[in-house]
């Protein structure tokens, strides 16, 4: 290699001409060939180093979820509390409790549609499947927002009455059952009161 400095030929690194691998610089003392050895030996560490840092990150049991993405329920309420009672109506609720059933932390959300003409069942359903739910736990659902929910991939039970707490822990303990179909005819809701 012209120069012996490493460069290589025409300044594109230190390559052989055959594609063996790096040419060799020449050095001039023993201790200097050390000195180049151990300097190549920590530059290969720190890179065997962060090779196994990635491996490490890949190996992660998937099992650890992040309360990021924790599974939530929203259950239908009379109002904007884990005391609340259940609202027999999907559609026309009150409020939606949105709940982390493992650390019964939540949120309220009034339901803006409870006074709405028609299609409230449909636009209430499009509203919580925006939520990230697992579950919808109502006393009733009718067809159109129980096609929504289930298109979304959302469970839901239905017959649900009492208290939302006992609720939560119902479906905990996996006594509430998910409805395979809707349990009353469309527009079910409409004039209708809390008659629970």
């Amino acid at each position: 290699m012209p120069g012996f400095d490493g460069t290589g030929p025409h300044g594109m690194g230190p390559m052989t001409g055959r594609g063996m691998g790096y040419c060799v610089v020449p050095l001039s003392t023993q201790q200097e060939g050390l000195d180049y050895l151990k300097k190549q030996a920590q530059v290969m560490r720190g890179e065997l180093e962060q090779i196994e840092v990635r491996i490490r990150k890949l190996e992660k049991p998937k099992s650890v979820v992040s309360r990021e993405y924790a599974m939530k329920i929203a259950i239908t309420a009379t109002a904007a509390s884990l005391d609340a009672d259940i609202d027999p109506r999907f559609g026309r609720c009150q409020y939606f409790i949105i709940a982390d059933p493992d650390t019964m932390e939540f949120e309220s959300l009034e339901n803006s549609g409870a006074m709405a003409g028609g299609g409230v069942g449909i636009a209430t359903a499009q509203t919580i499947a925006g939520k990230g739910i697992e579950a919808v736990l109502t006393g009733n659902c009718g067809p159109n927002a129980y096609q929504v929910l289930a298109a979304a991939g959302i469970k839901v039970i239905t017959g649900v009455s009492g208290k939302v707490r006992q609720a939560i822990e119902d479906y905990k303990s996996g006594k509430l059952k998910t409805s395979s179909h809707p349990n009353v005819p469309g527009h079910f809701g409409i004039g209708r009161r809390n008659y629970a």
